[in-house]
């Protein structure tokens, strides 16, 4: 490599940090407001989960693990294998580790990798549009309107949720199920054990493989997420019908979702085993705790809806659409037990109008070509039909009443009818504090 080509070549590693690192942080600092904030002092506390998330990572930070607690919990240790979601974030963990070396507060390292994540989000985002043969400019917009969504913002008190790099590698890695890019004519011929040899010889087979690893020990609930877009991906491989034979076309969709399952078992092993040996902590008196038990309402009560999807939030700057969104949002907590206080997911005016451009478009391809699952020849035409197709089932898999609700996670054999009691209680408890003390303010009913 000689001289100019090494300075074009530094130039333009140079150019793509500006783009793709410092703006996205420089605006996620003015966003946010914290250019004069002591990021030792949290952003929000006392909201949510926020408390838990911060009490993680000052224990992650002196105990070196989020698992144990050595400075809580006397006269024993505190030991977090009740709640699962800290140790199937690990990669969030390991992270904050690194950036312990630098800040030696907990508080501080929690928020300045929440900041860094505007640059690391738009990245991801950046080259997995690119991989996908995205328009440079049409990708840096994606990459980093999906780095500023309200989502961020909004629940900054989930402090790993709201770093959902994840999100675009599993997209790419879907998109790539159904292309076929792992596999070429000849492979439809010849023995499996050929088969298997030409495809672990693939580039973009084994960088999938990388990024499935990184995707399983990102975080727990979108590792699911991934294995639900996966079936979408093996919903198309099977529509389309291709000439190679149907088991080799679906072979990475299987190996890529068996990883996923063989290393979050493997993830959450030392939870388990803590479990195995400490039995009288979640069956006291031989019955399951039921502050663990997760019940089927959490799928509802806990989820979106259309109508605060596209909701303005309630803070917006211009006045009419503030009151808007409160009044969208009145009519949804209408129908609640458990009112929400703001859109959790609010798409923004911006996303909102994007949102119905794109089913209008998906409507008109639909219209056009007599079926909803055609896939044209043009490579760059299919990446644009599966991506679609993957928008629609993200859209009706978040929302309340979405097909989210179908998976239903239960510990015993009535949860319902137990939701119902405690619920019941709640409320009568409510109703009698606040006839003895009208002034008094609502009390919360407790999750």
């Amino acid at each position: 490599m000689d001289n100019s080509e090494f300075f074009s070549q530094f130039k333009r590693l140079l150019v793509y940090f500006f783009y793709l690192f410092v703006i996205p942080l420089v605006l996620g600092i003015i966003f946010t407001g914290v250019w004069d904030h002591d990021l030792s002092v949290p952003l929000v506390y006392g909201m949510h989960d926020d408390v838990w998330q911060l009490l993680l990572s000052k224990g992650l930070l002196d105990n070196g693990w989020i698992l144990e607690n050595q400075y809580l919990g006397a006269p024993s240790i505190a030991n977090w294998s009740y709640h699962s979601a800290a140790q199937s974030s690990s990669i969030h963990s390991i992270l904050m580790l690194a950036l312990s070396f630098f800040f030696d507060d907990a508080v501080k390292v929690q928020q300045i990798y929440y900041l860094l994540n505007f640059s690391i989000i738009t990245a991801v985002s950046f080259f997995v549009c690119q991989a996908l043969k995205i328009d440079s400019l049409i990708s840096y917009v994606v990459a980093v309107l999906f780095a500023f969504t309200t989502y961020r913002f909004n629940n900054l008190f989930f402090a790993f949720l709201a770093n959902y790099y994840v999100i675009p590698i599993s997209l790419l890695v879907c998109v790539w199920c159904t292309s076929g890019v792992y596999l070429e004519r000849k492979d439809g011929h010849g023995s499996y054990w050929s088969f298997l040899k030409q495809i672990l010889r693939r580039k973009k087979f084994l960088i999938s493989v990388l990024l499935v690893l990184l995707i399983a020990i990102a975080d727990g609930y979108y590792a699911f997420f991934c294995l639900l877009l996966l079936g979408v991906a093996a919903i198309v491989v099977i529509v389309k019908k291709s000439q190679i034979s149907l088991f080799r076309e679906l072979f990475p969709v299987v190996v890529f979702g068996a990883l996923i399952i063989a290393i979050n078992f493997l993830v959450m092993l030392p939870v388990q085993i803590y479990k195995n040996g400490h039995p009288h902590e979640f069956y006291p008196n031989g019955e399951v705790n039921p502050a663990l038990v997760r019940l089927p309402m959490e799928a509802e009560v806990y989820s979106t809806s259309i109508k605060q999807l596209v909701a303005p939030i309630i803070n917006h700057r211009i006045p009419v659409m503030a009151e808007l969104g409160r009044y969208i949002m009145s009519t949804s907590d209408a129908a609640r037990k458990f009112p929400v206080i703001r859109p959790p997911v609010s798409l923004g005016s911006l996303g909102t109008i994007l949102l119905f451009l794109a089913f209008i478009l998906l409507v008109k391809k639909v219209s056009s070509s007599g079926d909803a699952l055609a896939l044209e020849e043009s490579k760059q035409r299919h990446v644009i039909n599966c991506l679609l197709i993957f928008s629609l089932f993200i859209l009706l898999t978040s929302m309340s009443g979405g097909l989210g609700t179908l998976i239903l996670p239960t510990n015993d054999g009535h949860p319902a009818k137990r939701v119902s009691y405690a619920t019941e209680v709640n409320h009568d408890r409510k109703g009698r504090k606040e006839e003895s003390n009208p002034k008094a303010a609502p009390s919360r009913i407790p999750a």
